[in-house]
């Protein structure tokens, strides 16, 4: 029981010794938090849309899903037709799309 402890002990020594890892433990995750708030403006909220294709028309649990998406703020919900929505993938204008079969 007292092995463990000593080697972690010797570890947390060399640890502290090393005054560079120390430096760049502590201020990393600083930095890392600056620029996460820098590039996103202090901003917590995201906000995005959902490009849907819903080919079971009147269908109980699909109409659910798409009221239960409309109901999210932060989400705007478009429906697309199969073919719409393949050519705006080919063209690159979506880059995903939520097909329901």
């Amino acid at each position: 029981m007292v092995r463990p402890l000593l080697v972690a002990l010797l570890q947390v020594r060399i640890y502290l010794q090393d005054k560079a890892d120390l430096a760049f433990s502590l201020l990393l995750p600083i930095a890392i938090f600056a620029l996460m708030y820098g590039a996103f403006g202090g901003q917590t909220l995201f906000h995005g849309t959902a490009h849907i294709v819903n080919q079971d028309q009147g269908g109980t649990y699909s109409t659910l899903f798409i009221e239960r998406l409309e109901e999210v703020d932060s989400l705007d919900v478009k429906l697309h037709s199969a073919s719409k929505a393949d050519s705006k993938l080919d063209r690159a204008d979506l880059l995903m799309v939520l097909y329901i079969p």
